[in-house]
């Protein structure tokens, strides 16, 4: 799915709880590593913390994430393992690694989202994927003036793919992807938009 040396820059803002949206912060993702099974990203947040994704090489799903934060001048590591294939969101983390299932699945399927965090079980889901075609011009007319800016440079012209993951007919997130481009340049939720600038 990624070359090596590939490295994509993404931009995040946060819903506040006045309402309104935070000042875009960025997040370096870049590719560390591979062996026979596995594919490491790290993603770094430019004012802080660190994400470890690793992803099933074969079939292209992210399987563990490492976070690393800086807690009271002291260095937090958690280790948190998805057990089983399953679209992923982030949890106690402002990385932005919302994630679906590609490659060896169809277009529309139920999983059960597993996760351990350290060792112990966080919690089980059951969320729904859909894919759908779509173009550049179905992009959400809500996002901020600054995504419309950095999305128009990247010079997106092909038809590309809208993925939408929920939870009890509850939208969880919604993400745009387009072929030659590393990471999905558009991704909505509730109390984040988060897109591709590099």
């Amino acid at each position: 799915m990624w070359e090596k040396n590939s490295s994509w820059v993404l931009n995040a803002t946060f819903k506040n709880t006045d309402g309104k949206w935070s000042v875009p912060l960025q997040w370096s993702f870049e590719f560390i590593q591979e062996d026979q099974d596995s594919t490491r990203i790290r993603a770094k947040g430019l004012q802080g913390g660190e994400a470890l994704l690793d992803f099933d090489k074969k079939c292209g799903y992210l399987k563990k994430v490492v976070l690393k934060d800086i807690f009271r001048n002291r260095e937090v590591v958690r280790e948190m393992m998805i057990e089983q294939k399953s679209p992923v969101y982030p949890l106690f983390t402002t990385a932005p690694f919302y994630f679906p299932v590609f490659l060896c699945q169809s277009e529309r399927g139920e999983y059960n989202l597993e996760r351990n965090l350290n060792g112990r079980k966080i919690g089980s889901e059951k969320i729904e994927q859909v894919v759908e075609k779509t173009n550049i011009k179905s992009l959400s007319e809500d996002m901020p003036e600054k995504a419309k800016t950095d999305l128009k440079m990247l010079g997106i012209s092909s038809e590309g793919t809208r993925i939408s993951v929920n939870k009890n007919g509850t939208n969880l997130f919604r993400q745009y992807w387009f072929p030659g481009f590393p990471w999905a340049v558009y991704t909505e939720t509730q109390k984040s938009k988060i897109w591709l600038t590099r």
